[in-house]
């Protein structure tokens, strides 16, 4: 996307050698030539986002005998700068606002073939919303409504590293709603795994000196759907503790101002995921 323009790129999986060129299918077809910008592209010069209004296929076709023809079906909308508008497909629904691009803008949504890892349930079939390279200049809202589902969120892929990442959970209505600022892949997804509590300071079955307890610390991971912060939950003796999270480094820390009573003493520790997985874990220790 150039400004009000577009190129349209057509990659081969192997040099063809052959010419070609591409038709927008409207109730007026527009033949353009393509030219190659790479030995395995063919590329259109700038195109008026305006041609692209009413066009619902895109169909490329080789200069050969018998000719060989390459068709996708366009499915999108022109946004305007400065007018509020949406695009629906299928349960999902994009709505920008009047900040949302820098110019008129054609945003297309496709159906995405991509693996889903073994980890991972998939409760929609994955889309692409493109342009997927530019940013926005603010951002627009990606709705999910199916009153049917009941669970999983709103995830979006990573094709760096090649992981979905979790945005937002579905509601007991199976709506979901979040804000992106730039066009990418995205699924409703859903996952089972517990998040794992590990490394907690004090060892259970451990006795300990007052002086040398000064603080409680233990890590928290959960790699599919990220620990929900507001879900952590630490009890000393059945009495909750404040405490420091470190998202990063995945890392609870909380300070003890007041020493304890000698003898058993019980932790107890509860996290959730942001897709609603638990976990807990209790740590019985002894002040000498």
């Amino acid at each position: 996307h150039f400004n009000n323009y577009i190129k349209i790129n057509f990659i081969e999986n192997v040099f063809s050698g052959y010419d070609a060129k591409l038709i927008l299918k409207s109730d007026k077809d527009k033949k353009i030539t393509l030219n190659r910008s790479n030995k395995n592209i063919l590329t259109t010069n700038l195109i008026d986002i305006n041609e692209l209004e009413k066009v619902d296929e895109i169909v490329i076709v080789y200069d050969t005998n018998p000719e060989i023809i390459f068709s996708k079906k366009l499915y999108g909308k022109i946004f305007n700068e400065d007018e509020v508008s949406s695009l629906i497909f299928n349960d999902f629904e994009l709505v920008n606002n009047e900040n949302s691009f820098y110019y008129d803008t054609f945003i297309g949504i496709d159906n995405e073939q991509i693996k889903i890892t073994d980890n991972f349930e998939k409760i929609s079939d994955p889309i692409i919303i493109y342009p997927n390279t530019n940013p926005f200049k603010n951002y627009t809202i990606l709705k999910y409504n199916n009153p049917q589902i009941k669970k999983g969120g709103i995830y979006q892929y990573n094709q760096k590293n090649e992981k979905w990442i979790f945005k937002e959970r579905l509601n007991n209505n199976g709506y979901a709603e979040v804000k992106i600022y730039s066009g990418g892949i995205f699924c409703i997804l859903n996952e089972s795994t517990n998040p794992i509590i590990k490394n907690i300071f004090p060892n259970n079955n451990s006795y300990y000196n007052t002086n040398d307890l000064k603080t409680i610390s233990f890590n928290i991971i959960d790699s599919q759907s990220k620990i929900d912060y507001n879900s952590i939950s630490i009890l000393l003796n059945n009495k909750p503790i404040y405490f420091d999270y470190i998202p990063y480094r995945d890392y609870v820390r909380a300070t003890l101002f007041n020493s304890l009573d000698k003898g058993e003493n019980i932790l107890k520790i509860f996290t959730n995921d942001n897709i609603g997985n638990k976990s807990d874990n209790e740590i019985i220790f002894f002040i000498k």
